[in-house]
């Protein structure tokens, strides 16, 4: 049985400087054979709208990828089908059967209530990539959080909506580690099966985007936030269970990102603390990138 998945995403691949973990996203998705991706909703964050519509279009044609990809008037183009108006219709033509995936801000989710303020009664369950709960410091740098504080009175419309709802925070994501060993090996079993083109493509914005890293981080490679929201779907037994308790208030999610829990309340989610079987995680991405890119 397949999943039907929509991603809604902050694809910035190939932009000089931005992440590369929504793109290896979308790969990842299009490589699972129980997931359905019903289409990819374009959001801000790591670039802005226009920045990562452009991105989006060069990953789709310059990977010959087969996903539709949907964005918002906010590019200065004119959509022949904005994201929130896909949002909505293709749940209420899918009621309770699709996963909502969100990795960057989530503008589109709140203009889609608007639209529709049942929306989200209608969609399965929410998985979202962002948030932290104290702040998140790798190798003595402190990182800041991106997704939640880019729109966060999206984000508290989500928390608040009773949604089935997963929260991959930037604490347990920082364990994804997409090492500099872990690209040499996809890197060499795709240059034997890609064409040139495509293969250079993608191994100059791995690379460019692991170099940054490496160097601003003291990172052996980078952090793959966002697959972790993929991968989960697949294989929730990768990672830990814990459910944790949202505090009614959440306005520090506006300076910081910061999620407010509480010891008990009437809204229970789950976020993961962490990856508990990283051999297996890294086994699965690397299996589904490869599928992913090999999809002609």
């Amino acid at each position: 049985m397949t999943e039907k998945v929509i991603l809604d995403c902050d694809c910035s691949f190939d932009i000089p400087g931005c992440d590369v973990d929504d793109g290896l996203t979308i790969m990842y998705l299009l490589g699972a054979p129980t997931i359905d991706l019903v289409g990819v909703t374009l959001s801000q964050g790591n670039s802005d709208w226009a920045g990562v519509l452009g991105a989006t279009r060069r990953l789709k044609d310059r990977l010959h990828l087969p996903f539709n990809y949907y964005f918002a008037p906010d590019t200065g183009e004119q959509p022949q089908l904005a994201a929130s108006d896909f949002l909505v219709q293709t749940v209420n033509a899918h009621p309770h059967e699709i996963t909502l995936l969100g990795t960057g801000g989530l503008t589109n989710i709140k203009r889609a209530l608007v639209i529709d303020p049942l929306f989200l009664n209608k969609v399965k369950r929410v998985v979202l990539m962002g948030g932290n709960c104290f702040p998140l410091v790798i190798n003595g740098h402190q990182v800041g959080e991106l997704n939640f504080k880019i729109d966060p009175a999206a984000a508290q419309l989500i928390f608040a909506s009773g949604v089935p709802l997963i929260i991959m925070n930037g604490h347990m994501t920082m364990e994804a580690l997409f090492s500099r060993d872990f690209s040499q090996r996809l890197a060499a079993k795709l240059q034997a099966t890609l064409p040139a083109d495509r293969y250079q493509y993608f191994a100059t914005a791995i690379n460019d985007w692991m170099k940054l890293q490496e160097h601003d981080l003291d990172l052996p490679g980078f952090c793959n936030w966002d697959i972790t929201t993929a991968v989960y779907l697949e294989h929730p037994e990768y990672f830990t269970s814990e459910q944790v308790y949202l505090a009614s208030d959440q306005s520090a999610i506006a300076e910081a990102g910061r999620i407010t829990l509480v010891d008990h309340s009437s809204r229970m989610i789950t976020m993961p603390a962490h990856i508990k079987d990283f051999a297996a995680f890294n086994d699965l991405v690397y299996r589904r990138l490869l599928a992913g890119l090999q999809q002609d």
